[in-house]
């Protein structure tokens, strides 16, 4: 219990300089903690490694009685998301590649075409993780040309039985590139960014066993305008080039591997095209997956990052 009331002191101090007229609306939702009691003790005793490590900041503890991941989502299941993400992060990934998510990012792909420099990139949102915990980056000689943001979530969350799903909350380009990003199709086989991006989650999934993602709805995303028509195409219109069901909740679900459509359905004219295209997708999935069964993920089921710290740090100084 003091350590909720110290982060939450933290977390007023740190909002001070906010409008004053804001500062009412923090201090109710900080109140809502206390329907919220059991779980919100259960989430910080996660958070507590990773506080120690400074990789989050107490604020962290917080967001999910804010706008969090999607408007489908009440406050129950948005806490009970938080915490399954931090404690499957911690149970799947070893610390040092905690750290280079937390810090300079991890490399899950890099190639060279026509002398540009193309790098796939997992780091974390900290502290802005209203829209994912997590996000890939689709780079071009160093500069973010687009940004896919997910959380690890329990499927029943989501009327699913998938002990873990990934849900994407976040699809958004880089503001004034969109020429960049239409050329750097163009070494992919007519692939986009954002659809590589998607290869690179399934490689990332399917190393941890995951057989599902999820991908936010427009309606559901927290940033969603009415009066932005991007926001259809970025979003609805997206999913739906990939076989997927759209769900109760409005969301689109995506059963991993991704499933193509039959070739044979394809006009002729345009097969071979399709097929080069999906290989180029397929390539980028498979290395993504050995990257991580290689050299990320642990199958540890239990313990915690601060027990994989000792016995790493242990490890280091013997």
């Amino acid at each position: 219990m003091y350590s909720i009331i110290s982060n939450a002191r933290k977390v007023l101090l740190s909002n001070i300089n906010r409008p004053v007229a804001t500062l009412p609306g923090y201090f109710l939702k900080g109140l809502m903690i206390f329907f919220f009691l059991g779980g919100h003790i259960r989430l910080s005793k996660i958070l507590r490694p990773m506080y120690s490590f400074g990789f989050l900041t107490p604020k962290i503890s917080f967001i999910y009685l804010f706008k969090y991941l999607s408007f489908s989502i009440g406050t129950r299941s948005k806490l009970k998301i938080l915490t399954n993400h931090y404690a499957y992060l911690q149970k799947r990934f070893p610390l040092h590649a905690i750290d280079q998510v937390f810090k300079s990012g991890v490399v899950c792909w890099k190639e060279v075409r026509q002398s540009q420099l193309f790098e796939i990139v997992l780091a974390s949102t900290t502290p802005f993780e209203n829209e994912g915990s997590l996000s890939l980056s689709f780079k071009m000689n160093g500069d973010t040309l687009y940004t896919r943001a997910f959380t690890f979530c329990p499927g029943d969350s989501f009327g699913l039985l998938d002990e873990q799903i990934i849900y994407v909350s976040r699809i958004q380009g880089a503001k004034g590139e969109l020429d960049t990003i239409t050329r750097s199709a163009k070494y992919f086989n007519d692939n986009t960014p954002p659809t590589l991006l998607i290869s690179t989650l399934e490689g990332i999934a399917m190393s941890l066993g995951i057989k599902t993602l999820l991908g936010v709805s427009a309606h559901n995303q927290i940033g969603f305008c009415a009066a932005t028509t991007n926001f259809q195409k970025c979003y609805d219109s997206f999913w739906k080039t990939f076989e997927t069901t759209r769900i109760s909740s409005g969301d689109y679900y995506l059963a991993l591997p991704i499933r193509n459509k039959d070739i044979s359905l394809i006009k002729s004219k345009y097969r071979g095209r399709t097929l080069n295209k999906r290989k180029v997708r397929q390539e980028i999935s498979r290395k993504v997956y050995r990257y991580f069964v290689n050299n990320i993920v642990t199958s540890r089921k239990t313990g915690t990052l601060s027990v994989s710290f000792i016995q790493e740090r242990a490890r280091a100084t013997a």
